[in-house]
């Protein structure tokens, strides 16, 4: 399995990004490219022998044409996924699109302003989502519980704008109280998430195809755009329920044995691209793409490291 993203410019105060490719079975590092062009990436899986190209049976990335373009040439007998977390922030950015729409017809100062400009963050929370708070029995051997965040009975705090106490929940129906646009924007975000946390690879096809029947019967023009989106890349979305490795683990509590399935996914990814900005960030940023490629490849994969020389970069170019 091939996983390709984007990770952090290796330039200090740049926008260049370099673009990392990596083997989900090993979890190791296959390269990094300091381009995503379409011929730069050409030219690199050239490099591979056909033979060794055709193992490769699964390819997860983002909605990136050229990643699937130059994959599908290069690799003709793999399934190609789009990673659910960037679908699902492709439709984040419609949310926000929306929000900030219906906020620019609000008065700044007012309790909509208000809500929509420093409560937005609960319109990214799931409906039955849980936080941990100290139990409020003295008595009990728990020291923290799990509670909904939306209860309409939780805790509430003091909000210094309504002056008044509000919980979460008395929140978030203010806020979606604004809009009809935000209030269905919120409930498609929520299927959308739902779609992808309990969806099968069998039934996987007809639910996203309900999806992107009530998107294009939207009204709100961010929700038609997305559907847009679904459509280009509907076959590719489907693939991310693909099982590319089944593991049995023991559960501590009862002692049993459960089947745990894991899709295809760019998770392993966003990881090392974490670790690649840190290594970049304890270096106070690098002006030489070589020495930074050595120095995230040996980090990475220290077994399996092969030193690429590099030359002395001409400051004067």
């Amino acid at each position: 399995m091939l996983q390709l993203d984007e990770t952090y410019s290796f330039k200090s105060g740049t926008s260049v990004y370099v673009y990392m490719l990596l083997d989900y079975d090993t979890q190791t590092a296959v390269d990094l490219l300091p381009s995503r062009k379409k011929q730069d990436l050409i030219d690199f899986f050239s490099s591979f022998p056909l033979e060794e190209r055709q193992k490769v049976r699964f390819i997860a990335a983002d909605m990136y044409e050229t990643y699937r373009v130059v994959c599908k040439k290069f690799f003709p007998d793999a399934i190609y996924a789009c990673d659910r977390f960037h679908v699902m922030q492709e439709f984040n950015r419609r949310l926000t699109e929306v929000r900030i729409r219906t906020m620019k017809g609000t008065l700044k100062g007012s309790d909509e302003y208000y809500l929509l400009k420093h409560q937005n963050h609960l319109l990214g929370i799931k409906p039955n989502a849980k936080k941990r708070i100290k139990n409020p029995d003295p008595y009990s051997k728990k020291k923290d519980i799990w509670v909904n965040v939306f209860d309409p009975n939780g805790e509430r705090t003091y909000n210094a704008h309504f002056k008044t106490w509000l919980n979460e929940y008395e929140l978030r129906e203010l806020l979606l109280s604004i809009s009809d646009d935000l209030t269905e924007a919120y409930e498609m975000r929520n299927t959308l998430s739902e779609f992808f946390r309990n969806g099968t690879k069998a039934d996987a096809a007809d639910r996203l195809q309900v999806i992107l029947a009530d998107l294009n019967r939207s009204q709100v023009k961010e929700l038609n755009a997305f559907g847009q989106t679904v459509v280009n890349w509907f076959r590719e979305i489907v693939n991310s329920f693909e099982i590319v490795k089944t593991e049995y683990v023991v559960d501590k509590k009862n002692g049993k044995a459960r089947r745990k399935d894991h899709r295809l996914t760019s998770s392993m990814i966003e990881n090392r691209n974490k670790l690649v900005k840190q290594i970049k960030n304890n270096a106070n940023g690098y002006t030489n793409w070589k020495r930074f490629r050595n120095r995230v490849l040996y980090v990475l994969n220290r077994p399996a490291f092969r030193l690429e020389p590099f030359e002395k970069e001409d400051k004067g170019t």
